[in-house]
């Protein structure tokens, strides 16, 4: 397994915005467990409850503003189709005026656009996530170090996680002695003594 990771910076009017993208690269043997153990919604990184929170709130309220201003502009469209030459390039359904109809594009917006929002601000990290790519907005470049050194740490617990699902199935036997480290010694089914 690899992980990439790349810095960029983006220019703004005030101050750069500092920005880094990961990924992990699995080998093919890597990519069959993960196959078979499907573990891509397993949580590699947590972010704090409270900011989770304010962040979940911040998406339900750009999730209805956009929702509102999409139902908005299909009513307009809707009701200026004369003037528009009888096109509109939204909708095939004549005439859209129903109450229900117009409550359940409301409801699907809202819900499509938050899950949208929350899903690029969240901090949470998910395998999915870094399997495919992920970048991460960073006010300040102390910030995006520390996002680096924690996405090490987790790609390190995540290649251990991979040696558990290579050797499953077998039996580990610790022993721990006072004022000494533990010691492994893994027997069974695909395990290798250490």
């Amino acid at each position: 397994m690899e992980l990439f990771l790349q810095r960029s910076q983006k220019e703004r009017v005030r101050r750069p915005r500092f920005e880094l993208w990961a990924k992990f690269d699995l080998s093919p043997d890597e990519k069959l467990l993960m196959n078979k153990y499907q573990p891509h919604s397993a949580l590699l990184s947590e972010d704090e409850p409270e900011s989770r929170a304010r962040k979940w709130r911040r998406s339900v309220i750009t999730g209805a503003i956009l929702s509102s201003v999409m139902c908005l502009v299909i009513a307009y469209l809707d009701v200026y189709r004369p003037a528009l030459g009888g096109l509109n390039p939204f909708l095939n359904i004549q005439p859209i005026g129903s109450i229900p109809m117009w409550i359940g594009m409301l409801f699907i917006g809202w819900y499509v656009f938050t899950s949208w929002v929350f899903t690029h601000i969240r901090e949470d990290i998910i395998v999915a996530d870094i399997l495919r790519g992920r970048s991460f907005r960073c006010k300040s470049i102390v910030i995006l170090l520390e996002k680096e050194d924690l996405l090490k740490k987790r790609a390190h617990e995540f290649r251990q996680f991979l040696e558990a699902m290579k050797t499953w199935g077998g039996m580990d036997i610790i022993t721990i002695k006072p004022g000494e480290e533990a010691t492994v010694k893994s027997i069974g089914d695909g395990y290798v003594i250490t």
